[in-house]
C-alpha cells in the first residue's frame, strides 16, 4: 500500500501507450498527465516520510545530548 501512487503511475503509462497506438491522442495525454501526477504524489509521500524520520532522529539526538553533564 505504501507504493500505490507509483503503481498507478505505471498503469497510466501503460494505458497511455495503448491509447497512442489506438490513435486517441487526447485521451493518452489526459491519462499521461494523471500518471505524472501520481508519480509526483509518490515522491511527495516518500520525502514526507524521510523528513519525519530525520526530525524524529534529530529530536532523539537533542534529547540525549541534553541529558549529558558537561565537565
Amino acid at each position: 500500500m505504501a507504493r500505490i501512487w507509483i503503481i498507478i503511475a505505471g498503469g497510466c503509462a501503460f494505458v497511455a501507450v495503448l491509447l497512442v497506438l489506438a490513435g486517441k491522442f487526447d485521451a493518452a495525454f489526459v491519462v499521461g498527465a494523471v500518471g505524472i501526477l501520481s508519480w509526483f504524489l509518490d515522491v511527495r509521500v516518500r520525502l514526507s516520510k524521510e523528513r519525519q524520520i530525520i526530525e524524529k532522529t534529530n529530536q532523539q539526538n537533542s534529547d540525549r545530548s541534553g541529558d549529558q553533564d558537561e565537565d
